[in-house]
């Protein structure tokens, strides 16, 4: 991101900012603001290598009321009085109609009641930022043929069943309860907690991903077209700045390593499996376009190895893997 800053001459024509004196500007990549003290950071604004003066920036973040949650309840119905299966919908209100949000699964009365599972529903899906807008529940008939018989509706508010709710229907009693809002924590609010980032990396190097020097293949030789290259930087870059030393152990699966002769589940890219670790993305993609065309693509894949490396910390795994071609029928 960069700031630029102006002192406004013509105050009549502020958008022509070639009228303008220009101070100084300032530049910045947004974790810089995020991992600051308090989320305050200070730059000097520089114009042709003289800095005129500092810049303080305030990094807050901003979100929706609700958005990320998750509406949990759980429903049921007491005395239910038909012998086949019944399931329900939930429906909400956009101010001119309803639009379902979720159906529970068709299920049979036993001892004369009926227990669906318990629902999550995201909140931004159900309500918006507002509790009291209209909501709907619809009792169906389960029938295998697709014909579902409308039993009864019901209209409320999901405030309105925050501590329970009991609904005498023509079908049974139905039984709003365990009714909750579950906040579920932003990224930015898993850093300011003391979350601690540590990236590990392993690459897929099993013969289906074809040999670097074939046109089709996922590990190209050609940088440009290398999608494994394209993943690491893409996601790399981000992740690394919130790593706090930036060393990132580099791990390659389903190929043979010179010297031996069966495929490996679990070796360092970098030829040390006790220091796996390499500096920073770039980094990382030196050493595997150094070692792309000394590995034999082979397989097939575990992944028992490579959790042996895990550490005892919460762990977040994102694998890049080669994605499979549907065959054709």
């Amino acid at each position: 991101m960069r700031f630029e800053v102006y002192d406004a001459d013509d105050k009549k024509d502020l958008r022509n900012l070639k009228k303008q004196e220009f101070i100084g500007a300032a530049e910045f990549a947004l974790h810089e603001a995020i991992r600051a003290k308090d989320q305050i950071l200070r730059l000097p604004l520089v114009d042709k290598g003289k800095s005129n003066g500092t810049i303080i920036l305030h990094a807050e973040e901003v979100k929706e009321k609700l958005s990320s949650n998750l509406a949990h309840m759980t429903i049921e119905c007491y005395g239910a009085v038909k012998n086949s299966p019944m399931f329900y919908r939930l429906l909400r209100s956009d101010g001119n109609s309803f639009f379902p949000v979720y159906q529970s699964e068709a299920c049979r009365r036993r001892n004369g009641n009926i227990k669906w599972h318990k629902v999550k529903i995201p909140t931004a899906g159900l309500f918006r930022d507002d509790q009291s807008k209209p909501l709907r529940i619809e009792l169906y008939e389960y029938f295998s043929n697709g014909n579902h018989k409308l039993l009864e509706t019901r209209d409320f508010q999901f405030v309105s069943i925050i501590d329970g709710f009991k609904w005498e229907s023509k079908v049974g009693v139905i039984v709003f309860k365990d009714v909750s809002v579950e906040k579920r924590a932003s990224f930015l609010e898993y850093l300011f907690g003391g979350c601690q980032i540590s990236l590990a990396i392993a690459i897929d190097f099993t013969a289906s991903n074809n040999d670097p020097d074939m046109p089709n293949s996922l590990h190209s030789t050609n940088l440009q077209k290398n999608q494994y290259v394209q993943a690491i930087r893409a996601i790399g870059d981000i992740l690394q700045e919130y790593d706090s030393d930036k060393n990132i152990p580099v791990f390659g699966f389903g190929a043979k390593v010179p010297g031996f002769k069966s495929a490996s589940h679990c070796f360092a890219l970098n030829g040390n499996i006790f220091a796996p670790e390499v500096h920073t993305i770039d980094g990382v993609l030196n050493t595997y376009t150094k070692n792309l065309t000394k590995l034999h693509f082979s397989g097939p894949v575990s992944y028992t190895h490579l959790r042996a490396h895990e550490t005892d910390s919460y762990l977040v795994c994102r694998l890049l893997l080669e994605k499979k071609k549907k065959k054709k029928k």
